[in-house]
């Protein structure tokens, strides 16, 4: 990593987050000094609970077997809460403890596992993090809740991580962690009595959901798969508020433009799209959040997509959702993707092209090519990204999109790379009932040949005719091309979970028209 790539990078943050980036190793270090016990003389309450998330099955039952994110591990007779083999998030993953809201599993099986974790986070031999405390502070309150625990250890891990969120908020990093951190603050003033803690978690939530909640209802990150997590984090917090608290409506109207936003991009619970950082089956999750959601008095409506950046052109049987823009928030765009102009195609209600999704956030050369413009169903230009990424969540120098012309019907975006200001790329969709026809335009490149691709969901049947291709019923014809040929990808459907697909790749100079008709 260059310097000149590390300063670009950090040009784009907040100077809150470039201060907390220095005080954050410092303040970890010195965590392992302090008590956090300013909470620990507290009562936990029994609070009247409404709403739990719906949990995977993530352990065998009466075994020290967990399965997750698609990797198994047997601890056999003691947990390693610090495990690091399968990577930071699969120890994440164990650390939030949602296996607690799993009722397949026995009441005092679960009750163990806390226990013992309780135990190591109480003689600091687990090292608290903020992200995974903030979930499992939330699965452990409403388990010892539902299931009338009443263990003094416990008690104790609980107030005492408590105290550690709140003296540890994620500032450096901002975005959905950020969020996450305030929602369980405000989630664990409904178990303890702390009027001045409660008073700044009101606040403290309804800045960051000004923030970091769009006009057309879209967390700012872009991503379905964060957006459903903090809109099911959010249903979790007001099934314990009572309606007399002074922001339970404030919440219900952040649900209603969330609930709105994730109706639209997936058709009415049809499907889940894998845009930027998403992968994984959140449907089932979502009906019975909506159910929930309904019984609340929220309505089943449609927004109308603007801020988020993503457009959606349908008729009876094609439904497109396209990218616009480049990566977003510019702060943190840790999960975005070098996308714009990319866009996923369903037919009759069934994939057909599709994100590749992502399937790691170690730093990998799969993680590099699940964010890189070749890995999206836009143009690239001799494999170079549009925007420069690196690391696993890092962006340095950003590609410039523009919105040339929308209407009902057709839009029209153009994108300028982050190496090159005088090449541009411009895309045109045109929809039509039966039809969506892409036009593509690079200028400034030399007449260099570019590259188109188009990635097939992997239960789609692919065949090629020269410069037509049949995919899933669907006629797909490239006008101008030079060359097209069919590839092998591995298309993620979850982490650590891949299927081979197929990848349609065209070669083209200057200019593209794809014609995709039923």
């Amino acid at each position: 990593m260059s310097l000149q790539l590390y300063l670009f990078t950090i040009s784009f943050l907040k100077a809150r987050q470039v201060y907390f980036q220095i005080l954050f190793p410092i303040k970890r270090f010195l965590n392992t000094f302090r008590s956090y016990n300013k909470f620990i003389h507290l009562d936990i309450k029994n609070v009247p609970a409404s709403y739990f998330p719906i949990i995977d099955h993530q352990k065998n039952k009466g075994e020290h077997k967990f399965t997750l994110l698609n990797i198994e591990h047997d601890f056999r007779e003691t947990i390693d809460w610090n495990i690091s083999i399968h990577g930071k998030l699969w120890n994440y993953k164990l650390q939030y403890l949602d296996f607690l809201l799993d009722p397949d599993l026995e009441v005092g099986e679960r009750n163990e596992y806390l226990l013992d974790i309780s135990k190591k986070i109480l003689d600091k031999s687990l090292t608290l993090e903020p992200y995974p405390v903030s979930l499992r502070l939330v699965n452990s309150l409403l388990f010892i809740n539902q299931c009338k625990v009443e263990d003094e250890l416990i008690c104790q891990a609980i107030l005492k991580q408590i105290h550690f969120l709140e003296s540890n908020l994620e500032y450096h990093i901002d975005g959905n962690h950020l969020l996450e951190n305030a929602i369980t603050l405000r989630f664990c003033c409904q178990f303890i009595s702390n009027e001045k803690l409660k008073s700044f978690a009101k606040k403290f939530l309804s800045t960051l959901l000004k923030e970091q909640i769009l006009n057309d209802g879209a967390h700012f990150e872009r991503s379905p798969m964060y957006h459903f997590q903090i809109l099911n984090r959010l249903t979790t917090l007001i099934g314990v508020l009572d309606i007399s608290e002074s922001d339970y409506n404030e919440i219900i109207q952040y649900l209603q433009k969330m609930y709105s936003w994730l109706i639209i991009l997936t058709r009415s619970g049809k499907y889940f799209p894998f845009l930027q950082d998403s992968t994984g089956n959140y449907l089932k999750g979502f009906l019975k959040l909506e159910e929930f959601l309904i019984s609340k008095g929220l309505e089943k409506k449609f927004c109308e997509l603007k801020d988020s950046g993503y457009r959606i052109l349908e008729s009876d049987k094609l439904f497109a959702i396209a990218n616009i823009v480049s990566t977003s928030p510019s702060f943190q765009p840790g999960h975005s993707h070098a996308d714009a102009g990319s866009f996923v195609l369903y037919y009759k209600d069934s994939p057909v092209f599709v994100d590749r999704g992502i399937s790691t956030y170690e730093v990998s050369e799969t993680r590099s090519l699940e964010r890189s413009t070749a890995g999206h169903n836009t143009v690239n230009l001799n494999g170079k990204n549009q925007s420069e990424m690196w690391s696993s969540f890092r962006v340095g120098r950003r590609a410039r999109t523009l919105l040339e012309f929308e209407s009902k019907r057709q839009f029209k975006l153009s994108c300028k790379p982050f190496y090159n200001s005088l090449v541009e790329h411009n895309r045109n969709f045109e929809f039509m009932e039966q039809s969506l026809i892409i036009i593509d335009s690079v200028s400034g490149y030399d007449n260099e040949i570019c590259e188109a691709r188009l990635y097939c969901d992997h239960a789609c049947s692919v065949e090629n005719n020269e410069h037509t291709v049949k995919v899933n019923g669907l006629w797909v014809r490239f006008e101008n091309a030079l060359h097209l040929q069919l590839i092998s990808y591995q298309q993620a459907l979850d982490f650590n979970l891949c299927r081979s697909a197929t990848c349609i790749v065209i070669s083209f100079r200057n200019s593209l028209t794809t014609r995709i008709h039923v």
